[in-house]
Formats: C-alpha cells, structure tokens, sequence
C-alpha cells in the first residue's frame, strides 16, 4: 500500500531529485518570463478584469470591474484568483512581475504535487518522476505561469484536492463518502 509515509520516506537522493525538478519547473518559467520581456499579453481581458478587481478590493473599493466613481460590484470573475492577486500586490506592491513571480514558483509545487498524485495513484518512483518531468517540461504549463490567467491557481487548488481525496479514500475506504 502506498501513501504519505512512503512520500515522506525518500532517500537523499529522491530528495534532491525531486529538489531539481523544482528548481527546473521555475527555472523552465522564469525563461518564459524573460523571453516575454516581463510584459502582458495584449488583448487577453480576463488579465485585465482579475487586475482591476484586485485593485479594487485593495482600495477598498469592493469586488467591483470599474473605475472611477461609481463601483458596481460584479459577478463577471470568480472571486478566488482577483483575491490572490490581491493578496500579492498588497505585499509586494501593484507589481504584476510579482504576481508572475509568484505564480512561476507556484508552477515548481504544481510539478511536485504531480509527482505526489502520480506515486500515490501508480506506486511507482519511476513513473511519478516521469509525470513530473513532463509536467516541468511542458511548454503550455510553464507559459502560462507567466500570465496574470487563474489557469495556475485552480491547477494547484485541484492537485491539492486530489491528493487530499485519494489519500482519505485509500485510509477511510467509501464510507467517507456516505
């Protein structure tokens, strides 16, 4: 049976493997970043709605897509990613190469989390490290870390959650579900 007790269990050199895959994943971003010039895609408006939300939620302003006088809340964007955002810029200032930053290390835990879903489902070192890799290799992935896009966000989320239920459902069996 596998589970989090062989996850925790690595030897050094799982560890470091594992360690490198990470440090790949944000680097693998980090050049998509660069090669972008640290600039927006033009005419994408989800980017530019979860922006202005999340500026407004700072200013106190309420979850509202308008500017100037007269914020009307809307409906338009779920609320989780404009709050994240929120959260970056109140700590590093309305800096959407932060918010990326952020993101392109959120992108290092997605390729780890892989590996867990992956050796929790397979059993397999080999076969997680593979799923890994092709998850730190993938050139969509690691792109679109680099865009102010909820895509990251929600993918971790759902790792999480995935690997949350797979582990209750292997200790607990179905009757967690009743």
């Amino acid at each position: 049976a596998t589970g989090n007790g062989q996850v925790a269990q690595l030897n050094k050199v799982g560890r470091l493997v594992l360690g490198g895959c990470f440090f790949f994943a944000v680097f693998h971003a980090g050049l998509w970043l660069v090669l972008s010039d640290f600039t927006d895609v033009p005419g994408v408006p989800d980017s530019l709605q979860y922006d202005e939300i999340a500026r407004n939620l700072i200013a106190g302003k309420g979850y509202a897509l308008s500017r100037g006088e007269g914020y009307e809340p809307t409906l338009l964007r779920e609320p989780g990613y404009p709050a994240f955002l929120a959260v970056v810029y109140s700590v590093g200032g309305h800096s959407r190469t932060a918010a990326k930053l952020v993101q392109i290390l959120l992108f290092g835990v997605i390729t780890l989390l892989a590996y867990v879903l992956a050796f929790e489902l397979l059993a397999s070192r080999r076969a997680a490290l593979a799923v890994s890799g092709l998850t730190l290799g993938s050139f969509n992935l690691a792109s679109y870390s680099t865009l102010l896009l909820s895509e990251n966000l929600i993918t971790l989320v759902l790792l999480i959650a995935i690997i949350t239920a797979s582990g209750a459902l292997r200790r607990d069996g179905f009757t967690l579900l009743l």
